[in-house]
């Protein structure tokens, strides 16, 4: 059987992180308070324990009174190009919303919800929650208390340079696909050009967060 031709791949983890982009993994807590380290590790493609780790080198503790805060959420987001965009259930000169929680306004949020303590879940665009405690996606009607709903787009990535990359890259798969029967099945090149296509048609697709400071 003949090897696959040399594509020059994209590396491993900016491809994890491009397909976070397109479709989060809903990834459970590993510690007593690791739900915002889980929430971090779905919005960004990462695992666990790679931002436990960050956390840990942050100086912070994730069991009993430990764990990250809002503040820690920007911080680490910001630092690795993210934008964040925050509404709370109060703005302005405390007037409430009409409606709280408020509707998906971002690709993926990051949300801290009241219950026997402060504990943070994924909110998808589609109104789907990953939520660190459970195995099965929930609805956000499932939380009476929402404290807040970060919103989260990935800025870093939206150069036309790298989707002209990832152009590349899906139609050098997709020759393996065409000239080279026999192997691609073994290889799974298909599916890793539709995944590719997935991310690159997401990544082009997703608006520019606002810049003005507006409403939080």
């Amino acid at each position: 059987m003949s090897a696959p031709p040399n594509t020059d791949p994209l590396d491993r983890a900016t491809l994890r992180r491009l397909l976070a982009d397109a479709t989060p993994m809903h990834i459970r807590q590993q510690d007593e308070n690791g739900c915002m380290v889980a929430c971090l590790a779905m919005v960004t493609g990462q695992t666990y324990e790679q931002v436990r780790d960050d956390a840990l080198a942050m100086g912070k503790t994730l069991g009993t009174g430990g764990g990250l805060i809002e503040h820690d959420l920007i911080s680490y987001l910001t630092d690795r190009g993210y934008a964040v965009g925050r509404k709370y259930k109060w703005f302005g000169m405390n007037v409430q919303r009409d409606k709280w929680p408020a509707d998906p306004f971002a690709p993926v949020h990051i949300c801290a919800v009241n219950g026997p303590g402060r504990h943070g879940v994924v909110l998808l665009a589609d109104g789907r929650v990953f939520d660190p405690m459970f195995d099965e996606p929930r609805q956000f009607s499932d939380y009476a208390d929402v404290a807040y709903m970060l919103g989260v787009w990935n800025v870093s990535h939206r150069s036309s340079a790298l989707l002209d990359r990832l152009e590349q890259v899906e139609q050098a798969l997709q020759t393996m696909v065409d000239e080279f029967e026999g192997f691609h099945s073994d290889y799974q090149v298909e599916e890793q050009a539709q995944a590719i296509r997935v991310a690159r048609e997401a990544l082009a697709a997703r608006p520019v967060p606002p810049t003005s400071e507006g409403e939080k």
